[in-house]
């Protein structure tokens, strides 16, 4: 059978997976320890992602552009790559600290 190499906290999560498929029944909110994620807030994350993900992207394209006319195609390459995958990672924590809720920061300290 499929699911005889599941571990428990494997279990966990596929049970949470249709839990909520259903969506006539999907909570507002789904709580993961002490963080509840409201869809609100998890589409407001995308949707922050999605545009600092293009402006890195506009960026790493335009400086590969700026080294490729300078010292060429190869090392263009190689800046663009490190700078598109940068870009990415820079996205999505600039993505979370913006929408992560200021009372939750401030109470953590």
């Amino acid at each position: 059978m499929f699911f005889t190499n599941i571990s428990a906290s494997g279990l966990y999560y596929w049970r949470l997976f249709f839990l909520f498929a259903d969506s006539r029944d999907a909570p507002r909110f789904v709580a993961l320890g002490d963080v509840a994620l409201s869809e609100e807030r998890t589409v407001t994350l995308i949707l922050y992602y999605v545009a600092f993900m293009i402006g890195g992207d506009l960026a790493a394209y335009f400086l590969g552009l700026l080294v490729e006319y300078e010292w060429g195609k190869r090392v263009s390459l190689i800046v663009f790559l490190a700078l598109y995958f940068f870009s990415l990672w820079v996205a999505w924590m600039l993505a979370v600290w913006v929408t992560t809720p200021r009372s939750a920061t401030s109470s953590a300290r």
